[in-house]
């Protein structure tokens, strides 16, 4: 009985630590949500010239003309459009589209990434199997193309 209490005990601590853990890591993250919610809005603001919490499209256009004299080597080109921002189409940009356009460029930035990785790993297995042909048509059986693969393998090893 005197043992089963043990491991009860035990238990119960592992359990304590795993939630005073699980408390740090969700504070933590509460934090920086709270840190990005406010450097959004300090980002939301800066074309704000009015302070009435909305952009239109001329604080846009001046904000952005402003931003580019300060960073000569972009262009409007690099920058998004009003309308980009202005998801319900009114002549105003709100915080809640603000952050909504955010999100959106977050998740085409992901899905970009993802795609780029997969692209050179697709790459790089379409030139493994192309040379993988390329030494299986120069030898006459199985045994010639692992004696050639063999060679390939010393040479490159000894290139380095």
């Amino acid at each position: 009985m005197e043992e089963l209490e043990k491991v009860k005990d035990y238990y119960d601590l592992r359990d304590k630590q795993w939630q005073q853990e699980y408390s740090k890591l969700y504070k933590s993250y509460e934090k920086l949500e709270r840190e990005t919610l406010e450097r959004d809005y300090e980002e939301f603001k800066a074309p704000d010239s009015d302070n009435d919490d909305m952009i239109s499209r001329s604080e846009f256009n001046t904000y952005v003309k402003k931003y580019l004299s300060s960073f000569p080597e972009l262009s409007e080109k690099d920058f998004p459009k009003f309308d980009d921002f202005d998801l319900d189409g009114d002549g105003m940009v709100s915080f809640d589209e603000w952050q909504k356009f955010l999100y959106q460029q977050k998740q085409q930035e992901a899905k970009r990434a993802k795609g780029e990785k997969s692209n050179n790993n697709q790459d790089l297995y379409a030139e493994l199997l192309n040379a993988l042909y390329e030494q299986s048509t120069q030898a006459d059986n199985f045994n010639g193309l692992q004696k050639n693969l063999s060679n390939n393998k010393k040479q490159n090893s000894g290139k380095r």
